[in-house]
């Protein structure tokens, strides 16, 4: 059953976006500040699909400009979002969040930031492998110095 809502005409002259629900409700047509004001209310949750057209759809969590990348750990190990950060903060003061649950914030991470991370870190492994040898043979030449005087001193007592 659809439970599509029309709001005014003005809304109607702006670029406007459907909001669907998981049971399949449709909201809108809203222009994008009304559907901003939702994400930020709890409206729009993390499995709700956006539309600019009624015909092709996203998850609401895919739009950047929503800011919905707050994560909250529940109890039993379980996540809910990501969702707005003023929507966590009214779960919480419902108490459908508890106070000391941990919340991360996602970050997205494209394919060029992972390849640069990857080589970053491939690189600073090699540094740290040479490191390493390079304090192996330190350690070493101490042993064998330590071992060569105390050789000496005995050689002399």
């Amino acid at each position: 059953m659809s439970t599509e809502k029309r709001h005014s005409e003005s809304e109607e002259q702006a670029p406007t976006w459907w909001v669907r629900d998981e049971l399949g409700g449709r909201y809108g047509p809203v222009n994008f500040e009304v559907l901003k004001s939702w994400a930020r209310d709890g409206r729009i949750g993390p499995a709700h699909k956006i539309s600019k057209d009624g015909v092709e759809w996203s998850p609401a969590t895919a739009e950047p400009d929503l800011e919905m990348a707050w994560v909250a750990e529940m109890e039993g190990g379980r996540f809910y979002g990501p969702i707005h950060r003023d929507a966590v903060q009214g779960l919480i003061n419902d108490g459908a969040i508890a106070r000391r649950s941990v919340l991360f914030r996602r970050a997205a991470l494209d394919a060029r930031d992972a390849e640069a991370e990857c080589r970053r870190l491939t690189e600073a492994l090699r540094q740290a492998q040479t490191h390493a040898q390079r304090q192996e043979e330190l350690c070493r030449q101490a042993v064998q110095l330590a071992a060569a005087r105390e050789a000496e001193r005995v050689s002399f007592s």
